[in-house]
């Protein structure tokens, strides 16, 4: 409208124009008169449409407000004749149904006065367009989530929208019903396992607490696949093999999906009752371990998908089960406070070590195959000889680069050069194996949650992180002049 006031408008329980006077500096609200139509309104725009009298070149200006009944009411703005000096009076005039789960967004095209996009709780995202002062949907798609956000192209041809399904995409108005082109996505909750491919720098997957299972390409970050199983719970752990994407979930099965479609291959029925909380597969492709919430440890054949082994000695949680590179022995850990060294071929603990105080979070093995470290509510790195009953080294104070809290998650890199630590302190730490002791390199701020797992690259160039906050970090490391002994920079 011409004026030399700034106008606004706000929804709630009302919708509500505002003035400011920039001169006086007064601010002045004039309530909408919603002629006893109330809505609870989630969101609102301001809108022009051809003037209802009819006359030619003249526009009426409208506020629209999205409501949590899922229809979108309309507000003729005007001059107050009784306050000219305030804002403008708004009275309702229409209401129009949108969609079901409430309107959470609205906004005007740039370029068409009379077109209008409208976002959902339900996922719909539809295209309104004005005709003789009523609103009809004329164009619309659906997203995975409610719609979170709405933008047009500057030019009015294509639309932009996101979802709290995590999903971002771009669609041509006139032809939205045809589908939308996925722009972007992002896990929208907790991620609980990363796991690169074999031999891969470039493809890795992620489980997370939404009950999705994605495989992303580190080139441009997208997504190559997706799925999830309906009723199971959501996957605690997963590993990525050649050809398919493994994974433990929260109702007790372990599931197999092929890394290119998603499709379920086959599944383990009551693995673990209480949920599956780590995995590994063999690099034979053979058998997996699983560890179970309970304490169980057991070795799965997998051509068959049958029990090969039941080993119970952990009283808690198993956190992380990894295996040495001879296939035969394995490595898990647990909130007990100890870790234990299995020999698979005959099914009997051989080594048990116990930290002081404390579950244990996570744990790597270097590459020596006899140096083990561990993390977790004890707040320090542990060093562990194989053949030592204790620690041989504690990273435990701030001046030694100890995390200010637990130590969440830990990842050794191919070369055994390197290894990286996230903590609940939402930070993720570069160190250097020395032989003396580790030095820390970088501490890295990016997270807004609990680091819940770490990967490096085949190559070691790149490290992936993962977290609480539900967001994936890909850390680049640089090693000056090529030589791996030397610093690295992020």
């Amino acid at each position: 409208r011409d004026t030399d006031r700034y106008q606004f408008a706000t929804a709630g329980e009302s919708v509500v124009v505002w003035s400011l006077n920039p001169y006086a500096g007064v601010l002045s609200i004039e309530p909408g008169d919603s002629r006893r139509n109330v809505r609870q309104c989630l969101c609102v725009a301001f809108v022009k449409l051809p003037d209802a009298a009819g006359r030619e070149g003249y526009l009426d200006e409208y506020v629209v407000a999205g409501t949590q009944s899922g229809d979108f009411v309309a507000y003729l703005v005007k001059a107050n004749r009784d306050n000219p000096g305030g804002p403008p009076s708004a009275s309702f005039t229409q209401s129009s149904y949108a969609c079901s789960g409430g309107v959470h967004a609205i906004v005007p095209s740039p370029t068409d006065c009379a077109t209008l996009a409208v976002g959902g709780g339900d996922g719909t995202v539809a295209i309104f367009q004005s005709n003789d002062g009523k609103w009809v949907d004329v164009d619309g798609s659906k997203l995975a989530g409610a719609v979170t956000g709405l933008a047009f192209s500057p030019c009015g041809t294509e639309i932009l929208a996101g979802s709290s399904g995590g999903e971002l995409k771009r669609g041509r108005c006139g032809s939205l019903a045809q589908g939308m082109v996925l722009v972007a996505a992002n896990p929208c909750a907790a991620l609980t396992g990363l796991s690169f491919a074999p031999d891969s720098n470039t493809m890795f997957a992620t489980a997370s607490a939404d009950g999705m299972l994605r495989v992303w390409s580190i080139e441009d970050y997208s997504i190559a696949m997706q799925t999830t199983v309906h009723g199971a719970g959501y996957p605690l752990c997963l590993e990525f093999s050649i050809d398919a994407v493994i994974s433990g979930w929260t109702n007790g099965c372990v599931h197999s999906h092929h890394a290119s479609t998603g499709e379920l291959l086959w599944k383990i029925k009551d693995a673990h009752p209480s949920g599956v909380t780590a995995l590994k597969l063999a690099r034979n492709l053979r058998f997996v371990v699983t560890g179970g919430e309970e304490g169980e440890v057991r070795v799965w054949e997998l051509r068959q998908r049958s029990l090969v082994s039941h080993l119970k000695e952990h009283s808690a949680r198993v956190t992380r089960v990894t295996l040495f590179d001879d296939d035969v022995h394995a490595v898990s850990c647990s909130r007990d406070k100890s870790f234990l060294t299995w020999d698979l071929r005959h099914d009997k603990r051989i080594s048990a070590h116990t930290q002081r105080m404390g579950g244990i979070s996570d744990i790597a093995l270097n590459h020596d195959q006899t140096l083990v470290m561990t993390c977790g509510q004890e707040r320090t790195i542990s060093f562990w000889d194989l053949r030592e009953p204790y620690p041989v080294l504690l990273i435990e104070r701030p001046e030694q680069g100890m995390h200010s809290d637990e130590a969440t998650s830990i990842a050794v890199s191919h070369s055994g050069s390197l290894f990286a630590t996230g903590g609940a302190d939402h930070v993720v730490k570069l160190w250097q194996i020395s032989h003396d002791r580790p030095v820390l390199l970088q501490s890295n701020v990016g997270h807004t949650g609990a680091i819940t797992g770490m990967s490096f690259t085949t190559d070691d160039r790149q490290l992936v992180s993962i977290g609480a906050d539900g967001c994936i970090f890909v850390w680049n490391i640089f090693h000056a002049d090529g030589d791996e002994g030397k610093a690295p920079h992020k």
